[in-house]
């Protein structure tokens, strides 16, 4: 089932919307010339952002790992953990309106699993790849669930600097059906800067990269909904430079273009 894109009404913009600008001209990041060079959703309406089927096996699979692994612990843990066999860390970042979480590899046998039995198995088509510069095959530089269960503000970000073009991705997928909801879904700016909200489905994911600004709906408080999540693009190592600097802290694993696995320090 394909998702829909339907304007939010300036009412609810008043108080809910949080619009990050730091990296903006007017409501996009880059110069006119740099977003023109970009692809153009018709459907939503916006640069750079794509949705692919995901096969409903592959996110039952997902999920079971996620109840396994970090179900357990969703509401405390933070920083680097164990579980079983496999290492994790997570990431909860101040001051953006909600309890959002990031839980990541840690290390690389925990990453060459979500690897082989996630991000291989997920057909990123042919239009996708065409837009990457590859030299051998799509790098995954990490992998993570994106966790969260309120969101008093929507925090409107870019994953990607500029200079990424189109050469990383971010891809986000429910791992439960969310067709009947009204809230929690990705609030986004289409290409005119007005607020949309893509309602995501079961079995669809949306990629998006640089230029696209997006954030959390605004959602009260439930039980916690996780989506699998990947970051991913070029395999050559000329872009990591300019990669480094929109991805170094959104996991303590990362993979480099070249396929070297780094570890940040915590902070």
């Amino acid at each position: 089932m394909g998702s829909t894109a339907i304007v939010l009404p300036a009412a609810d913009l008043q108080t809910d919307v949080t619009v990050a600008t730091s990296t903006m001209e007017g409501p996009f990041s880059g110069t006119q010339a740099e977003i023109d060079r970009l692809p153009f959703n018709a459907k939503l309406r916006a640069y750079n952002v794509h949705e692919i089927p995901v096969d409903p096996s592959l996110i039952d699979a997902a999920g079971a790992f996620y109840f396994q692994h970090m179900a357990p612990r969703v509401s405390e843990q933070r920083g680097s953990f164990r579980s079983g066999q496999l290492a994790f860390y997570v990431t909860r970042p101040p001051d953006w309106g909600s309890d959002i979480s990031w839980w990541s590899a840690d290390d690389a046998q925990t990453y060459r699993y979500f690897e082989s039995e996630f991000f291989l198995k997920v057909c990123l088509g042919e239009p996708l790849r065409r837009l990457i510069d590859i030299d051998r095959a799509v790098r995954l530089y990490y992998p993570s669930f994106v966790v969260r269960s309120r969101c008093e503000e929507t925090f409107f970000h870019v994953d990607y600097r500029p200079g990424c073009g189109t050469n990383a991705y971010t891809l986000m997928t429910p791992l439960e059906d969310m067709s009947g909801s009204g809230e929690a879904h990705l609030a986004y700016l289409d290409a005119l800067g007005r607020p949309r909200i893509y309602r995501y489905n079961k079995g669809t994911a949306i990629v998006f990269g640089t230029n696209f600004f997006h954030g959390t709906q605004v959602a009260a408080q439930r039980q916690a909904r996780a989506f699998l999540c990947f970051s991913f693009g070029s395999d050559k190592q000329q872009y990591w430079p300019e990669l480094k600097k929109s991805i170094y802290y959104q996991s303590r694993l990362l993979c480099t273009p070249g396929g070297t696995l780094l570890t940040r320090p915590e902070s």
